[in-house]
């Protein structure tokens, strides 16, 4: 997964005193934010992440999928 491999700056190019000037590399995040939000319009995928009690992909909550368990449960 790129988010877990992903440095979290990266460089912004050279000051006038030569010193890097450090950017935060957020694409790899906001990738993951797209990717798991396409997931949570897609019911198929949450039907099957709900059937396997799959709340998360790498570290990032499914809130669609841990609704449907809640309302499972109720």
């Amino acid at each position: 997964m790129r988010v877990k491999r992903a440095p979290t700056y990266i460089s912004g190019g050279y000051d006038e005193d030569g010193d890097v000037i450090p950017l935060e590399n957020l694409g790899p995040w906001d990738a993951m934010d797209e990717a798991i939000k396409a997931i949570e319009k897609n019911e198929t995928a949450v039907d099957i992440l709900v059937a396997q009690r799959r709340t998360e992909i790498g570290g990032w909550r499914i809130d669609a999928v841990i609704r449907e368990l809640n309302a499972a449960i109720d």
